[in-house]
């Protein structure tokens, strides 16, 4: 039986990546949760979370109420770092989740229909293509672990009764990847 994109039958190590980032973005948000609970209670946290729909809401309000009291731990310059890696987690899941996958000569190629629809009415909408190969989509998938490590660090680093639960080290810095493999 053909799978849902049958194309990915001929990219296989590209959608072992790409299934992995999306199927895996749900731990992150668990993971924010979890931080979240260091500062409310994890029923509330779970609560606050989860009952707010869209991943852009969910972040505001996990940083509305994180960010002070992570901050008044001295976790402020790791906290940071997180929130940017998880936006471009967030960033990488929506643009896999909200496209439509193409070959060209033996590329896997992805496009999203909301762009070329948002185009001026007086333009003719056109699909841009944007290439992806495993080693690119390996990098990109370290990334939403590098991201997942750092919010076990701060999940982990936050002082509960006055000290560390955990001595956890800080992972090391990690580059964005870049989105696609199409020269800017």
């Amino acid at each position: 039986m053909a799978g849902i994109i049958p194309l990915f039958d001929s990219f296989p190590k590209e959608a072992h990546h790409i299934g992995r980032m999306l199927a895996g973005y749900g731990e992150l948000e668990f993971e924010l949760h979890s931080c979240l609970a260091n500062v409310l209670d994890a029923e509330t946290a779970l609560r606050v979370l989860f009952r707010t729909r869209g991943e852009e809401g969910r972040l505001q309000i996990a940083d509305a109420l994180m960010r002070k009291p992570y901050a008044s731990k001295g976790l402020k310059d790791p906290y940071e770092t997180m929130l940017g890696a998880f936006r471009w987690c967030k960033g990488t899941r929506n643009r896999y989740a909200h496209c439509h996958w193409y070959p060209r000569d033996d590329i896997l190629m992805f496009y999203n229909s909301e762009d070329a629809a948002s185009t001026a009415a007086t333009d003719t909408a056109r699909f841009k293509l944007y290439p992806v190969d495993a080693p690119l989509l390996e990098k990109q998938e370290a990334y939403f672990a590098y991201t997942l490590d750092l919010l076990i660090y701060l999940r982990d680093a936050y002082p509960k009764g006055g000290a560390f639960a955990f001595e956890r080290r800080l992972p090391e810095p990690l580059a964005q990847p870049l989105p696609h493999n199409r020269p800017s």
